[in-house]
């Protein structure tokens, strides 16, 4: 029995231990991968690619993980001396016994074991594993690809896996940076002139009426009136004792005339550059030549159709028309000898060339052949016309 007053002694020590194991128990847990715990990166093994590049590329991931600030790590050289006391390898350890067994001769909690591999001559892998030493339990595996170079492999490959290393305990690697500020509103642009669009080329559909000169130039065949077997018997007639006037009733005669015409066209637009148009051309000529004898102004009536190609606002064409002429007699001889009025009908071809402005201004010029058939003569000419005119339409 203890004295009075004195606790049992087994009782004492029990209640120490309790208060002991309660204070241990209250204390929390370390965490793992803790900022600058110590940690050992082995040599990483090489598959495919070269004693040297594997160690370029360990030493790298030493030393990205140094700069982050998470980890102490413990020096290469004091590694492989230690190793090498324990007649140990870092290079040949490729197992998770071996790399557990290596970490408690370090000293360390925390281990990492990589692989570099190279699939073909431009894929490459890096992949590294973070041990619990004292568990022997993997906390994290993490792998990546590069596609390029060794060199790409060095920079590109070596940061990526570094990244996925330090986010392995869910903190960032890298403190996430301020979002930037958002651009300015763009300022809206200047108000620009509308382009200016050139009017189309090419012929225009509608109506034009267009004035202009014309010169023609042929001969006359006269026929013989009855009762002259053919022969050739000109009229002399003395007008007022002073002029005297011959009117051929056989035989030929030149003639001449000129003057202004006027007309107009209606023009349908075809595919693939063409252009057809229905046209009326009306003048008065005055009459030069053997016939001025006689006649002294020419009426003629033009109407037709007008087929033309064009390139651009160019055209070239070819015309056909019907001709209604008539002939007015010097004023004297219808006076004295009562002569009347010659009228005749004919045909006449063309060929035409031309410019119309995008505007609807025409310029425009005809060279054309044309035969007329009157009561006792022919007449066969030879016609150039210049006209100047304006199309009121559009295409």
């Amino acid at each position: 029995m203890p004295p009075k007053g004195q606790l049992p002694r087994r009782l004492l020590l029990a209640l120490l231990a309790c208060g002991v194991a309660a204070s241990v128990a209250a204390q929390p847990a370390a965490p793992r991968t803790t900022a600058r715990e110590l940690v050992a990166v082995l040599e990483f093994e090489g598959l495919g690619a070269t004693k040297q590049q594997v160690s370029t590329v360990t030493d790298r991931l030493r030393e990205l993980l140094l700069e982050s600030g998470r980890f102490r790590l413990v020096d290469r050289a004091q590694m492989d001396k230690v190793l090498e006391e324990q007649a140990l390898q870092q290079a040949g350890c490729t197992t998770q016994e071996c790399a557990v067994q290596v970490g408690k001769v370090l000293g360390v909690r925390t281990l990492i074991t990589g692989k570099l591999t190279q699939v073909d001559g431009s894929l490459w892998v890096l992949s590294a594993t973070l041990v619990d030493v004292e568990t022997a339990e993997t906390l994290r595996a993490v792998s990546v690809q590069q596609d390029g170079n060794f060199r790409a492999v060095l920079t590109s490959g070596t940061q990526a896996l570094s990244v996925k290393l330090l986010n392995a305990g869910g903190e960032p690697a890298v403190p996430p940076a301020e979002p930037p500020p958002p651009p300015p509103a763009p300022l809206p642009p200047p108000a620009e002139p509308e382009p200016y669009t050139p009017p189309a080329s090419g012929p225009r559909r509608g109506f034009s009426a267009f004035a202009g000169a014309s010169r023609h130039s042929g001969t006359f065949s006269f026929h013989a009136a009855s009762g002259q077997s053919g022969k050739s018997e000109d009229k002399t007639v003395v007008v007022e004792g002073k002029q005297s006037l011959t009117t051929p009733t056989s035989g030929t005669g030149d003639m001449v005339s000129s003057g202004l015409t006027v007309g107009g066209d209606y023009q349908w637009v075809l595919p693939s550059s063409l252009s057809i148009s229905a046209f009326i051309v009306t003048g008065t000529e005055a009459v030069q030549g053997d016939l001025a004898r006689t006649y002294e102004s020419s009426g003629h009536t033009l109407v037709g159709g007008h087929g033309r190609l064009w390139w651009g606002n160019l055209y070239a064409g070819i015309q056909v028309g019907v001709y209604s002429v008539s002939l007015t007699p010097v004023a004297d001889l219808k006076t004295q000898l009562n002569v009347q009025s010659l009228s005749g009908t004919g045909a006449a071809v063309a060929a035409t060339a031309g410019w119309e402005s995008p505007a609807g201004l025409l310029l425009g010029v005809q060279i054309e052949r044309g035969t007329v058939a009157f009561d006792n003569a022919d007449y066969i000419e030879t016609g150039v016309r210049l006209h100047l005119g304006y199309r009121f339409g559009g295409r």
